[in-house]
């Protein structure tokens, strides 16, 4: 395996049709990002800086909203650069390289630490569920790091440093998290199951955190499917495309995991005990539902989801 990117030496009109797809791609992908935080940034700081919430969700939460927008606002840069005929060396290629992976990776692997918690809380503290979601962590940590080095080290880029071939390796960077994910929405999905058919209706808490994993693994699952494709089947020269739009998505979701759950707090209002769902976006408001009061065993829940990290 070589220790630097390969160069490809075609420099024809595909290659800057390519250019101009990632280009436009990026720019995409950071308005969105930009639109997002712009249109929740009242409610940021009313749940976030405001709220009483914790160091680690405060922390969390910035660097997954912010550290995407300044890797893409760089990204945007470097494609610009492009477009005005600069060049880069192969060390400087594979530098960027690096750093887009470790900001992916580590924005992959905040998300998945928030869906442990979460997991780990709706068991009850249950250590046996904690030591699964951390053994399971671990290993798809060392995948993602495998597969992302081997990838890096063997794709090939052109001077601009587009991306317009990779190692099957690439694979194990979108399906180890995929993986991971299904097997914590599958322990969410059954616990929410099984805490609604005991009570006929589950907590608004329950209910919050079970929507929230499951349109968070849709939009993984997309993810993980476009990538998939661009890399492969439609690959070749448009195989970076899909890497800003995965960044953007992946902050949307794990901002708004944060921000839904803190948002109403999962409590009954106390005059007409009726509950209001977190909103999924400032445009889609769910709908207020009659809901009995919480048991004991669920405010134990909202207890700890809250007082965790």
């Amino acid at each position: 395996m070589s220790n630097k990117l390969l160069f490809s030496l075609d420099h024809g009109a595909p290659i800057r049709e390519a250019e101009l797809a990632v280009s436009r791609a990026s720019v995409a992908a950071l308005a969105f990002s930009l639109w997002d935080a712009l249109i929740y940034l009242s409610a940021e700081i009313e749940i976030i800086w405001s709220g009483k919430t914790s160091l680690w969700v405060r922390l969390t939460y910035a660097y997954m909203r912010y550290v995407p927008v300044l890797t893409l606002a760089a990204l945007v840069s470097i494609i610009t650069s492009v477009s005005s005929k600069v060049k880069f060396t192969p060390i400087e290629c594979q530098t960027w390289q690096i750093f887009q992976a470790v900001v992916m990776l580590s924005l992959m692997w905040v998300v998945d630490a928030i869906l442990i918690i979460r997991l780990y809380a709706l068991y009850r503290r249950s250590k046996l569920i904690l030591w699964m979601g951390i053994v399971v962590f671990v290993l798809e940590m060392s995948i993602l790091i495998y597969g992302s080095t081997a990838t890096i080290m063997g794709m090939i880029v052109t001077p601009g440093c587009l991306v317009v071939w990779a190692p099957p390796t690439f694979w194990a960077c979108w399906i180890s998290p995929l993986s991971f994910q299904t097997i914590i929405i599958v322990f969410m999905a059954i616990n929410f199951f099984r805490t609604t058919t005991r009570q006929r209706r589950g907590h608004v808490l329950l209910r919050t955190v079970f929507r929230d994993g499951s349109w968070a693994y849709v939009l993984i699952f997309f993810i993980t499917i476009s990538s998939s494709f661009f890399y492969s089947g439609a690959g070749g020269r448009v195989a970076g495309t899909p890497y800003a739009w995965a960044m953007a998505l992946y902050s949307f979701a794990g901002c708004h995991l944060q921000m839904n759950l803190h948002k109403n707090g999962g409590k009954n209002d106390p005059e007409d005990n009726e509950v209001v769902y977190p909103p999924l976006t400032s445009l889609i408001e769910m709908s207020v539902l009659e809901e009995q009061p919480p048991s004991r065993s669920q405010e134990a829940v909202a207890s700890m989801l809250y007082g965790l990290p």
